[in-house]
């Protein structure tokens, strides 16, 4: 199966406390209604390298499968919020990116069966992510951030043996293709008064062009 962008319908692998449940009912022949939900937090308590960041998630999605005849089809709708992290990735200090992130998602699947115990399979996800971003942070704004992943393959079962699966898969991890960021740094000093002079750079985080907007001063004393 393919698996969701989030925990909503399946078990967490991370070592945050973690909890999910799932609710699927048949429609008709052939047919299924899935539902899933999904709550994890890392308390920043230990001395794992991803622990020490304190961030929550909590995620919901609905999933349709339909069939008709040799091919099967899903459509699948869900939602995130995450507490201190963006899509996955968390940062703390200075570079902290946001406080809260809001992530909307939709992935259609499809499979396809050729032969004899050979399966197509395809996988095409569309997600939308807007973020508030902390006070005390270089990071004056970030987002909206609009991803996407893919994934074509094909699988052949009981190959060796009964019960076996082999398969073979190309695919795009989840990849923004849209992602603005706005940085506050310095840019020099004032020869007259001797303050630092800060400014606004907008990046893309896609392909780092980026332009330096107004500046503002700070006094060093």
């Amino acid at each position: 199966a393919m698996a969701s962008i989030t925990r909503s319908f399946s078990a967490s692998v991370s070592n945050a406390p973690a909890a999910f449940a799932t609710l699927s009912m048949p429609l008709k022949s052939g047919s299924r209604l899935s539902f899933g939900v999904s709550q994890a937090a890392d308390l920043g308590t230990t001395n794992h390298p991803r622990t020490p960041f304190h961030n929550g998630e909590q995620s919901v999605a609905m999933r349709l499968d339909d069939r008709d005849g040799d091919v099967r089809f899903g459509f699948e709708l869900g939602a995130m919020i995450e507490e201190y992290g963006l899509l996955g990735t968390m940062t703390a200090g200075g570079l902290k990116m946001t406080d809260r992130a809001s992530t909307a998602w939709t992935t259609l699947t499809a499979e396809a069966d050729l032969a004899a115990h050979w399966t197509l399979r395809a996988s095409l996800t569309g997600a939308a992510t807007g973020a508030t971003t902390p006070g005390n942070s270089l990071i004056a704004a970030i987002g909206p951030v609009y991803a996407t992943s893919f994934s074509l393959g094909l699988a052949r079962e009981e190959l060796f043996g009964h019960g076996d699966a082999l398969s073979f898969a190309v695919g795009q991890p989840l990849r923004a293709e849209h992602a603005s960021l706005t940085l506050a740094s310095a840019t020099g000093l004032d020869p007259s008064t001797g303050d630092l002079v800060t400014g606004r750079t907008n990046a893309s985080l896609q392909d780092r062009k980026s332009t330096r907007l107004n500046s503002s001063h700070i006094p060093l004393s």
